[in-house]
């Protein structure tokens, strides 16, 4: 008897140690990711100003009717889509070089469903053009904008 019991106590000492210890490591872990997530933040927002891309929440107002100062170029995709992830780098070119003149916008459509809706996104990639003058222009899938040279044209022409 004395012995169970002698056993249940050390068990239980065991285990308070070990769930000391991994609440400080929890502790030291909840640091080490708000750290890390504070300069991925910091990364992206560094990104977004090179760049020119601005990821948009869900609660960002976008609709195909709102009135744009400059051109302005939003490209609706996902994270899973290949397609898509072939058009992220020429995206991301485009809003390099065309920036001052063009405001380009991401939307994933899995975090804002209610923005891709509003637009009548059916498939991705979709790029929607914003025109200052209230034109609307709708591509589907890469045909029309892939590879960059033809991405680059429609920007051009659109400018």
């Amino acid at each position: 008897m004395k012995k169970t019991f002698l056993a249940l106590i050390g068990a239980a000492l065991v285990l308070t140690a070990c769930s000391k210890n991994q609440d400080n490591n929890t502790d030291a872990d909840k640091e080490t990711t708000e750290a890390s997530a504070s300069s991925a933040s910091d990364d992206s927002k560094a990104e977004d100003k090179v760049g020119s891309v601005r990821s948009v929440e869900e609660d960002d107002v976008l609709s195909p009717s709102m009135k744009v100062d400059k051109l302005t170029v939003i490209d609706f995709n996902a994270s899973w889509c290949v397609p898509c992830r072939r058009l992220e780098p020429i995206f991301k070119e485009m809003a390099m070089k065309y920036g001052s003149n063009a405001d380009f916008v991401s939307v994933d459509i899995d975090n804002c469903p209610m923005t891709a809706n509003a637009f009548g996104v059916e498939n991705i990639p979709t790029v929607i053009f914003l025109a200052p003058d209230g034109t609307v222009r709708k591509f589907v899938g890469l045909e029309d904008i892939y590879p960059a040279d033809k991405f680059e044209a429609l920007i051009t022409s659109t400018l």
